[in-house]
């Protein structure tokens, strides 16, 4: 009798150590899910703010000026010598796009984290490395 209620409380603690490594393997997918689908939504929201910034960007390779006009807050002084460099660009196509975003879609800003020029030039400079050679042609 002894040995059989030994038995059930052995058999229930492997059950109990089962279930465990079975929530904890739940609860590590979850939170496998959450994460990646935070990361997949930042990325498409990242393509969304390239897609505003392309036609900026191949404006301004030729003409940068021409969109630093159009900008209510613009980013740089409108000397032609910053606005041609390419920090200068990429600052004047990252407001640009910021200023269409606010217009149109501005959660996508917020999903992006961008606050200024500044925060949108590395994804304008991505946008740049795919659309400098084709304008240059």
């Amino acid at each position: 009798m002894f040995d059989a209620i030994l038995s059930n409380i052995d058999k229930m603690q492997a059950i109990v150590v089962a279930l465990s490594a079975l929530i904890g393997a739940i609860v590590t997918l979850v939170i496998t899910c959450i994460r990646e689908y935070k990361r997949i939504r930042k990325e498409i929201a990242a393509e969304e703010f390239k897609e505003i910034a392309a036609p900026f960007c191949k404006i301004a390779e030729t003409e940068p000026m021409k969109v630093l006009e159009t900008l209510i807050n613009p980013p740089v002084d409108s000397l032609p010598s910053i606005a041609n460099s390419n920090e200068g660009k990429a600052l004047i196509v990252g407001q640009a796009a910021i200023e269409k975003a606010q217009k149109e879609n501005p959660r996508l800003l917020k999903k992006l984290g961008i606050n200024s020029a500044a925060d949108a030039v590395p994804l304008v400079s991505s946008s740049y490395k795919l659309i400098k050679p084709l304008v240059k042609k």
